[in-house]
């Protein structure tokens, strides 16, 4: 059975297209001739028609769904990857790639990123949303890669609430109380303008 698996993975993230039909015409029974298989389109953000990857593509998720840590209830997946869309944001047909830059992908369908004014914050300023979110799934809230403050805390670190007259008035609030994650008219990203 694990070898199955593994194989079923190494059909699917083959490097080039051509390494999978032919890891595909090798192993699996009624492909199709190599001028079909090259002809089908793909279309981005739909998904594919190609049955037999599309089947495989849900084999390994339901494999690696099953083996994977439990999500807890205020736990969080990603659209697509809930609805075993992967062409949303991979191409199938070339070894998984993203469909576009990384940088480019989230925004591409999350267009309310696209035009936020005032101040952003470091990782949305450069698109790298996956500094604090996970493109899958994840075990807290919004995709968020670790849970409340603690994300906040890993990089923004350079205060202690003991001694910091503003931040020990707050300790028993989350930093979202007073700061908004991605953008703000303040460089302090506080939630109204013209606080503290």
């Amino acid at each position: 059975m694990i070898k199955k698996i593994l194989l079923i993975f190494i059909i699917i993230v083959s490097c080039t297209p051509d390494t999978r039909y032919l890891l595909l015409n090798t192993f699996v029974d009624g492909v199709p001739e190599k001028d079909v298989y090259f002809a089908q389109k793909y279309t981005p953000a739909q998904p594919i028609n190609d049955t037999l990857v599309s089947d495989i593509s849900s084999i390994v998720i339901d494999t690696f769904e099953t083996k994977a840590k439990p999500v807890l209830a205020q736990g969080s997946k990603h659209q697509p990857y809930s609805d075993k869309n992967c062409s949303a944001c991979h191409n199938l047909q070339q070894g998984n790639a993203l469909i576009m830059s990384k940088d480019d992908l989230c925004i591409h369908c999350h267009k309310d990123f696209e035009n936020l004014k005032g101040w952003l914050h470091g990782p949305v300023a450069v698109k790298a949303c996956d500094t604090c979110h996970e493109p899958h799934k994840s075990e807290n809230k919004r995709l968020l890669s670790r849970p409340g403050d603690k994300l906040c805390t890993l990089c923004h670190d350079n205060f202690n609430s003991e001694t910091d007259e503003i931040h020990n008035k707050t300790q028993d609030k989350s930093c979202l109380h007073c700061h908004l994650p991605h953008s703000s008219e303040t460089s302090k990203f506080f939630v109204k303008t013209g606080e503290i």
